[in-house]
Protein backbone atom coordinates (compact mmCIF):
# COMPACT_ATOMS: atom_id res chain seq x y z
CA UNK A 1 0.00 0.00 0.00
CA UNK A 2 1.26 3.55 -0.43
CA UNK A 3 2.43 5.39 2.04
CA UNK A 4 0.47 9.02 2.66
CA UNK A 5 2.75 10.74 1.41
CA UNK A 6 2.99 15.09 2.11
CA UNK A 7 2.18 17.12 -1.46
CA UNK A 8 4.14 19.62 -2.04
CA UNK A 9 4.86 21.69 -5.06
CA UNK A 10 6.26 21.30 -8.13
CA UNK A 11 9.51 23.27 -7.33
CA UNK A 12 9.99 21.66 -4.09
CA UNK A 13 9.35 17.96 -5.55
CA UNK A 14 11.65 18.19 -7.97
CA UNK A 15 14.90 19.56 -5.29
CA UNK A 16 13.70 16.16 -3.21
CA UNK A 17 13.92 14.27 -5.90
CA UNK A 18 17.67 15.85 -6.61
CA UNK A 19 18.68 15.09 -2.85
CA UNK A 20 17.13 11.25 -2.78
CA UNK A 21 18.78 11.20 -6.70
CA UNK A 22 22.35 11.50 -4.97
CA UNK A 23 21.79 8.76 -2.58
CA UNK A 24 20.60 6.48 -5.45
CA UNK A 25 23.80 7.39 -7.82
CA UNK A 26 26.25 6.36 -4.06
CA UNK A 27 24.15 2.81 -3.98
CA UNK A 28 24.42 2.31 -7.25
CA UNK A 29 28.36 2.75 -7.23
CA UNK A 30 28.42 1.31 -3.88
CA UNK A 31 26.30 -2.09 -5.53
CA UNK A 32 28.99 -2.01 -8.39
CA UNK A 33 32.13 -2.25 -5.99
CA UNK A 34 30.28 -5.43 -4.61
CA UNK A 35 29.40 -6.87 -7.89
CA UNK A 36 32.77 -6.85 -8.69
CA UNK A 37 34.09 -8.40 -5.29
CA UNK A 38 31.46 -10.97 -5.67
CA UNK A 39 32.94 -12.00 -9.23
CA UNK A 40 36.48 -12.28 -7.72
CA UNK A 41 35.08 -14.16 -4.74
CA UNK A 42 36.95 -17.04 -4.71
CA UNK A 43 35.57 -20.85 -4.86
CA UNK A 44 35.55 -23.96 -3.24
CA UNK A 45 35.24 -27.63 -4.18
CA UNK A 46 32.24 -29.02 -3.52
CA UNK A 47 31.65 -33.10 -2.96
CA UNK A 48 28.56 -34.18 -1.56
CA UNK A 49 27.15 -38.03 -1.75
CA UNK A 50 23.74 -36.33 -1.31
CA UNK A 51 21.20 -37.83 -4.04
CA UNK A 52 17.88 -36.25 -5.09
CA UNK A 53 14.64 -37.07 -6.56
CA UNK A 54 13.48 -35.85 -9.81
CA UNK A 55 11.33 -36.65 -12.90
CA UNK A 56 14.29 -39.12 -14.33
CA UNK A 57 14.09 -40.73 -10.83
CA UNK A 58 17.32 -40.93 -8.32
CA UNK A 59 20.33 -38.20 -9.36
CA UNK A 60 23.46 -37.42 -8.12
CA UNK A 61 24.67 -33.79 -7.55
CA UNK A 62 26.60 -33.22 -10.57
CA UNK A 63 23.68 -34.55 -12.48
CA UNK A 64 21.71 -31.68 -11.72
CA UNK A 65 24.26 -29.89 -14.04
CA UNK A 66 22.87 -31.68 -16.93
CA UNK A 67 25.11 -30.99 -20.04
CA UNK A 68 26.14 -27.43 -18.67
CA UNK A 69 29.13 -26.72 -16.79
CA UNK A 70 27.88 -23.96 -14.37
CA UNK A 71 24.46 -24.38 -11.87
CA UNK A 72 22.21 -21.82 -10.32
CA UNK A 73 20.21 -23.56 -7.30
CA UNK A 74 17.35 -21.65 -5.93
CA UNK A 75 16.71 -23.43 -2.30
CA UNK A 76 12.49 -23.19 -2.62
CA UNK A 77 11.40 -23.45 1.06
CA UNK A 78 8.93 -26.56 0.34
CA UNK A 79 8.65 -29.02 3.39
CA UNK A 80 8.50 -32.77 3.73
CA UNK A 81 4.63 -32.53 4.91
CA UNK A 82 3.43 -29.96 2.59
CA UNK A 83 1.30 -32.32 0.68
CA UNK A 84 -2.65 -31.03 -0.57
CA UNK A 85 -3.89 -29.19 2.48
CA UNK A 86 -1.25 -27.80 3.98
CA UNK A 87 -0.84 -23.68 3.64
CA UNK A 88 2.63 -24.10 1.06
CA UNK A 89 0.58 -26.38 -1.01
CA UNK A 90 -2.07 -24.22 -1.98
CA UNK A 91 0.01 -20.75 -2.15
CA UNK A 92 3.69 -21.85 -1.69
CA UNK A 93 5.91 -19.68 0.66
CA UNK A 94 5.37 -15.91 -0.47
CA UNK A 95 8.83 -15.11 -1.39
CA UNK A 96 9.71 -18.60 -3.09
CA UNK A 97 6.91 -18.64 -5.50
CA UNK A 98 6.94 -14.99 -6.68
CA UNK A 99 10.82 -16.15 -7.23
CA UNK A 100 9.87 -19.08 -9.19
CA UNK A 101 6.90 -17.25 -11.18
CA UNK A 102 10.43 -15.75 -12.67
CA UNK A 103 12.49 -18.54 -13.41
CA UNK A 104 11.36 -19.98 -16.77
CA UNK A 105 12.19 -16.61 -18.25
CA UNK A 106 15.34 -16.24 -16.78
CA UNK A 107 16.23 -20.10 -17.37
CA UNK A 108 15.98 -19.64 -21.09
CA UNK A 109 18.47 -16.70 -21.48
CA UNK A 110 20.93 -18.54 -18.83
CA UNK A 111 20.92 -21.90 -20.75
CA UNK A 112 21.94 -19.91 -24.00
CA UNK A 113 25.34 -18.91 -21.62
CA UNK A 114 26.14 -22.16 -20.57
CA UNK A 115 24.14 -21.79 -17.13
CA UNK A 116 21.61 -24.34 -15.72
CA UNK A 117 18.96 -23.36 -13.17
CA UNK A 118 16.66 -25.70 -11.23
CA UNK A 119 15.20 -25.42 -8.03
CA UNK A 120 15.66 -27.99 -4.83
CA UNK A 121 13.38 -28.52 -2.35
CA UNK A 122 13.19 -31.33 1.34
CA UNK A 123 10.02 -32.43 0.34
CA UNK A 124 9.54 -35.72 -1.86
CA UNK A 125 9.17 -35.35 -5.69
CA UNK A 126 5.77 -36.22 -6.07
CA UNK A 127 4.27 -33.29 -3.94
CA UNK A 128 6.70 -31.03 -5.77
CA UNK A 129 5.70 -32.52 -9.29
CA UNK A 130 2.21 -31.89 -8.23
CA UNK A 131 2.10 -28.50 -7.18
CA UNK A 132 4.71 -27.23 -10.00
CA UNK A 133 2.37 -28.60 -12.32
CA UNK A 134 -1.09 -27.07 -10.87
CA UNK A 135 1.26 -23.82 -10.43
CA UNK A 136 1.93 -23.92 -14.34
CA UNK A 137 5.75 -23.71 -14.01
CA UNK A 138 8.39 -25.97 -15.91
CA UNK A 139 11.27 -25.68 -14.79
CA UNK A 140 13.33 -29.08 -13.29
CA UNK A 141 12.75 -29.11 -9.60
CA UNK A 142 14.50 -31.35 -7.06
CA UNK A 143 13.53 -32.99 -3.97
CA UNK A 144 15.01 -34.77 -1.15
CA UNK A 145 16.96 -32.36 0.00
CA UNK A 146 18.26 -33.55 3.59
CA UNK A 147 19.95 -31.47 6.39
CA UNK A 148 22.98 -32.91 5.83
CA UNK A 149 23.15 -31.64 1.84
CA UNK A 150 21.71 -27.69 3.40
CA UNK A 151 24.63 -27.65 5.74
CA UNK A 152 27.40 -28.87 3.07
CA UNK A 153 26.13 -25.91 1.12
CA UNK A 154 25.98 -23.21 3.78
CA UNK A 155 26.99 -24.07 7.06
CA UNK A 156 31.21 -23.25 7.03
CA UNK A 157 31.46 -26.50 9.72
CA UNK A 158 29.37 -28.36 7.81
CA UNK A 159 26.83 -28.93 10.03
CA UNK A 160 23.27 -30.08 9.08
CA UNK A 161 20.73 -27.09 9.16
CA UNK A 162 17.26 -27.38 8.65
CA UNK A 163 16.44 -25.93 4.65
CA UNK A 164 15.80 -22.30 4.11
CA UNK A 165 15.02 -20.29 1.07
CA UNK A 166 18.56 -19.83 -0.71
CA UNK A 167 20.89 -19.65 -3.28
CA UNK A 168 23.65 -21.24 -4.23
CA UNK A 169 25.79 -21.59 -7.17
CA UNK A 170 28.46 -23.97 -8.92
CA UNK A 171 30.96 -24.32 -11.41
CA UNK A 172 32.31 -27.78 -13.13
CA UNK A 173 35.71 -27.86 -14.65
CA UNK A 174 38.09 -30.73 -15.55
CA UNK A 175 35.80 -33.11 -13.74
CA UNK A 176 35.41 -31.41 -10.11
CA UNK A 177 32.65 -29.32 -8.81
CA UNK A 178 33.31 -26.05 -7.62
CA UNK A 179 30.95 -23.99 -4.78
CA UNK A 180 31.19 -20.50 -6.31
CA UNK A 181 28.44 -18.37 -4.08
CA UNK A 182 25.75 -18.74 -1.33
CA UNK A 183 23.51 -16.31 -0.21
CA UNK A 184 20.27 -16.52 1.86
CA UNK A 185 18.02 -14.08 3.29
CA UNK A 186 17.44 -10.49 1.94
CA UNK A 187 20.77 -11.51 -0.17
CA UNK A 188 19.02 -13.90 -2.18
CA UNK A 189 16.68 -10.66 -3.71
CA UNK A 190 20.02 -10.34 -5.85
CA UNK A 191 18.55 -13.51 -7.84
CA UNK A 192 16.72 -10.86 -10.19
CA UNK A 193 20.01 -9.83 -11.26
CA UNK A 194 22.04 -12.77 -11.31
CA UNK A 195 25.10 -11.72 -11.05
CA UNK A 196 26.90 -13.97 -9.23
CA UNK A 197 30.09 -15.48 -10.75
CA UNK A 198 28.59 -16.91 -14.47
CA UNK A 199 30.24 -16.29 -17.62
CA UNK A 200 29.57 -15.84 -21.22
CA UNK A 201 30.10 -18.29 -24.26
Amino acid sequence: MMPNKAISSRAEWYAARERLLVDEKSLTDARDAVNVARLRLPKREFVTSCRFEGEEGEVSFERLFGRYDQLIVYHFLFPRDAGPGHPVWRRGVDGCAFVADHIDAARLHLLNRGVNLICLSEAPFDQIDAFKRRMGWKFPWYGGVTEHYHGEVFSPAAEALRPFPGLSAYQRQDGRVFLTYVTSGRGKQRFKRLRIGTTSR
